[in-house]
């Protein structure tokens, strides 16, 4: 390396320092923190304003802190016309798929292309730190393409 021979060819002492590439390919450095949430027996109707007044397609529901299914915007249109009757905990996604926040961007995008997803809840000690969606993993990946280390 270019390192290896300067110091190798210098006649004065050198110091070399390995520089530590910045974790952008993980899940934490993406993820948006702190989301809105939702309750098990919180009504469709409120989670519906929630994501329409956010402008989002989905809402990790919380039970004492820790994620416990999550709603989506395709759960809201199947339950249509029942919204102010139907409790999330009827409606949310049974098998939750997470990840943390220092799982690696490819593995989310993998998780999330198998799965057929959108968004996966990020959990940490247990309780949820964020949430990552199909467009954070784009904006990673744009990024990564944009600006190369």
């Amino acid at each position: 390396s270019v390192a290896e021979q300067v110091l190798r060819e210098s006649i004065c002492p050198v110091l070399t320092v390995r520089c530590t590439p910045v974790q952008n390919d993980l899940v934490g450095t993406w993820m948006t923190k702190n989301p809105v949430t939702a309750t098990p027996h919180e009504k469709l109707a409120s989670i519906a304003a929630k994501m329409h007044a956010g402008a989002f397609r989905c809402v990790p529901v919380l039970g004492d802190g820790a994620p416990v299914g999550i709603v989506t915007d395709r759960d809201i249109r199947q339950h249509t016309g029942f919204l102010d009757q139907t409790e999330a905990f009827k409606a949310m996604s049974d098998a939750l798929i997470t990840v943390t926040p220092t799982t690696h961007i490819g593995e989310a995008a993998r998780l999330l292309r198998d799965r057929k997803i959108g968004a996966l809840p990020v959990v940490e000690d247990g309780k949820l730190a964020g949430v990552i969606t199909t467009a954070d993993v784009l904006e990673a990946l744009t990024h990564a393409t944009e600006h190369p280390e």
